[in-house]
């Protein structure tokens, strides 16, 4: 559960589903045993009656574990329209 100011958030109130489209995918080697990647991105999100489109970008940081699994140590997501009203964005975390 998401907590905010000693009561649920939103997203505990409704369920939200959301697709998230990645287009343009550049993935590039930082350094032994790490990968960088960034992408375009919207995120598709409906429910409780609202719908939203958000444009995006999308950064990783992924690192090779002992075992050989990658692992995303970093997710970021940079909205292209930050100044537009946002409403329940809880999908980030």
């Amino acid at each position: 559960r998401i907590y905010k100011d000693s009561s649920y958030a939103d997203k505990s109130r409704y369920i939200t589903d959301r697709v998230h489209c990645l287009s343009n995918i550049e993935i590039w080697e930082a350094g032994p045993g790490e990968l960088c990647a960034r992408t375009n991105l919207i995120i598709h999100t409906w429910g409780a009656g609202v719908s939203a489109t958000l444009p995006c970008m999308g950064g990783y940081v992924l690192m090779r574990q002992p075992n050989g699994d990658w692992l995303i140590e970093v997710k970021q997501v940079n909205l292209i329209d930050a100044e537009h009203a946002q409403g329940n964005n809880s999908f980030f975390l």
